[in-house]
C-alpha cells in the first residue's frame, strides 16, 4: 500500500479466545482476555456518543472478530473506536494486543 508516497507495512498476528468455562487460547491468560473483550463489546454496543476521527486504512487498525452469546461481533481496537469509552476500555484493549500502545 502507498501512503503519500511511502509503502506502509503492517505486521497481522492472530490470536484466539475461547471464553468457554475454563476459557482458553493463545493468550497469557485467556480468563482476563474474555473479560477484557466482553468488556469493550459492551461499551461499544453502549456507546451514546461520536466522536470525530480522522480516517485511517483499515488493514493498520488491530480488529476482533469473533461471537458473543451467539452474537457476531466485528469491531477495531483503535484510538476512534476507544473514543468516549472510558479509560477502562483502554485497559481492555492493552489486554486484547499485548504487544500495542492504544493512547
Amino acid at each position: 500500500m502507498e501512503l503519500a508516497g511511502r509503502s506502509v507495512w503492517a505486521r497481522q498476528a492472530t490470536l484466539t479466545l475461547q471464553c468457554h468455562t475454563p476459557p482458553s487460547g493463545s493468550y497469557a491468560d485467556p480468563a482476563e482476555a474474555c473479560r477484557a473483550l466482553v468488556d469493550i463489546a459492551r461499551r461499544i454496543k453502549n456507546r451514546h456518543s461520536a466522536c470525530p476521527c480522522a480516517l485511517t486504512p483499515e488493514n493498520l487498525k488491530p480488529h476482533v472478530v469473533g461471537v458473543i452469546d451467539g452474537h457476531r461481533l466485528s469491531f477495531s481496537l483503535d484510538g476512534c473506536t476507544l473514543c468516549g469509552l472510558g479509560s477502562q476500555a483502554r485497559h481492555d484493549a492493552k489486554v486484547l494486543i499485548p504487544t500495542a500502545s492504544t493512547s
